[in-house]
């Protein structure tokens, strides 16, 4: 939270994952009368205000006691020093570009001490449509040894254009790529650690922890995302700032809203926690999603959790009654609907005389990153279980994080496979 020129970091009790549904057709009201069309939606959509999208963030930590100095910093930035175009080994994990000079530009691998264990880490490098990975060995002025950050291995491309420096972080160089310009979170930018700039903290030490901080505020700021307000009736009663939800309405864009995945095969009464779906309905389901089923449009919404998948009698075990939502029957061909994105609420007004709804702010939460590829057999194998031929044939083979477009963040977004709906 930035306050009078300064960021402070505050923490509260709450998780990422959903736990309110919200349906437009049912929950929010409209602008005018539904009885004297004509009518429309009470949803305002705007993007997020480029200013304040942060792409580059120095945190300075671990404080000496005696000179108040900050020691060490923890630099995310998409400034690069070297850029060329290159292919790259799964086989080897090797980066290559023939016409760089990398010994002679004094490229940084990664040192380790006498256990093996990193003293200091290698130069960073963002491969076109891929991933940031960290330098481990310079073999030669051509060839770079790599390590991915994000574990998913090295994917095998030729002719693909890469960035190279101490600090590149693939979320910040797209952003400034994207962007054309430079926006630091936390005041001044620094280019050197001794520079009175980057947001200082007095209460982290270890470099683990001012990593993980430097890669939040990253996943949360540098690309843009939609801000949305809305009003509720009674089902917002319980909605608090901070809390996360699944939200479809039909003022939204279309690749914002829900997805049919597949449809009911039977009558459910109230109690019913084993859904016979349509054939090659499971495989589209993993564990721990939430569905839901509104079987009338601009009827009352029923949200379930899947608890495990029986793909061999096309069924899934589910709990009812989630997300705020009641236990309710559905019918035969009833659609089992997904939601592509979650959203945070930012702020809440309460209800007045003169406006007796709830009215909601909200913006998008960060998409999923990691990878997600077309389901190729039934149950959605993992990307540890999956086979080779799996992996290739579900899309898993191609790039690191998946992006089809660099410039666009959601481009890793796929309403299939074992990581769609893991919150």
């Amino acid at each position: 939270i930035k306050r009078g020129g300064h960021w402070r970091i505050i923490a509260r009790d709450k998780t990422r994952a959903p736990q309110h549904l919200f349906v437009g057709d049912y929950d929010c009201p409209v602008a005018g009368s539904a009885l004297a069309p004509p009518y429309q939606w009470d949803l305002e959509v705007r993007p997020a205000d480029a200013s304040q999208i942060y792409n580059e963030i120095a945190i300075r930590y671990y404080k000496h006691p005696a000179t108040g100095e900050h020691l060490k910093a923890s630099v995310a930035s998409g400034m690069y020093r070297l850029t060329g175009t290159c292919s790259t080994w799964a086989g080897t994990s090797y980066l290559i570009d023939t016409s760089a000079t990398f010994v002679t530009n004094g490229v940084a691998a990664r040192a380790v001490d006498i256990d093996g264990d990193p003293v200091t880490p290698g130069e960073r490098v963002y491969v076109q449509g891929d991933q940031t990975y960290e330098v481990v060995a310079v073999v030669n002025e051509t060839t770079l040894e790599l390590e991915p950050l994000t574990g998913l291995g090295v994917a095998t491309l030729s002719a693909r254009t890469y960035w190279l420096g101490p600090s590149i972080h693939g979320d910040a160089l797209l952003s400034q790529l994207a962007f054309k310009t430079v926006n630091a979170l936390g005041g001044a930018r620094q280019a050197t650690i001794r520079e009175d700039g980057g947001y200082k903290t007095d209460f982290v030490y270890d470099d683990a922890t001012a990593d993980l901080m430097r890669d939040y505020w990253l996943d949360w700021a540098a690309v843009p995302r939609d801000r949305i307000s809305f009003p509720l009736f009674h089902r917002g009663i319980r909605l608090e700032e901070g809390d996360a939800f699944l939200f479809d309405h039909p003022g939204l864009f279309a690749h914002r809203r829900a997805v049919s995945l597949t449809t009911i095969a039977e009558d459910i009464d109230t109690s019913e926690t084993a859904w016979d779906l349509a054939v090659g309905g499971v495989a589209l389901c993993n564990v721990n999603d939430y569905l839901w089923v509104q079987s009338s449009a601009g009827g009352e919404p029923e949200a379930v959790k899947v608890t495990s998948l029986d793909a061999v009698n096309n069924r899934i075990n589910v709990t009812r009654a989630q997300l705020g939502t009641r236990a309710l029957a559905h019918s035969l061909g009833d659609a089992v609907k997904a939601a592509p994105v979650k959203w945070i609420c930012t702020g809440l007004r309460p209800p007045t005389p003169d406006s007796p709804t709830i009215r909601v702010e909200a913006e998008m939460m960060p998409a999923q990153t990691r990878l997600v590829g077309r389901v190729v057999a039934n149950g959605t194998p993992s990307w540890a279980s999956a086979t080779v031929a799996q992996r290739f044939y579900g899309g898993w083979a191609s790039y690191g994080n998946g992006r089809v477009s660099d410039l666009q963040s959601e481009s890793t977004l796929s309403y299939v496979g074992p990581s769609r709906g893991v919150y």
